[in-house]
């Protein structure tokens, strides 16, 4: 969540390193290393002293499951939409 700083920050260096990549590709390559090395140590940091309560863990997960499920039923559907305009 973006309410969570570390993790915050980690998106934000993601969000950066992507769009450096799709903005300047292999041109970018040294600033995206730069970036992936900070990434690391923010993960490395999160991990080992994960900055949310067991409780906000568990409702973090279920949100995150209930966005993949419904992603699920979405891609369900266009695939099977897909097959019928084939036929």
């Amino acid at each position: 969540p973006a309410t969570v700083p570390p993790l915050a920050e980690i998106r934000r260096l993601m969000q950066r390193r992507y769009d450096l990549f799709l903005a300047a590709g292999d041109a970018a390559l040294t600033e995206r290393q730069h970036l992936t090395q900070q990434l690391h140590a923010l993960q490395a940091s999160a991990g080992a002293q994960f900055p949310l309560s067991p409780g906000d863990t568990t409702a973090l997960l279920a949100h995150v499951r209930d966005q993949v499920l419904a992603l699920h039923t979405l891609e369900s559907a266009a695939v099977q939409a897909l097959e019928a305009a084939l036929r």
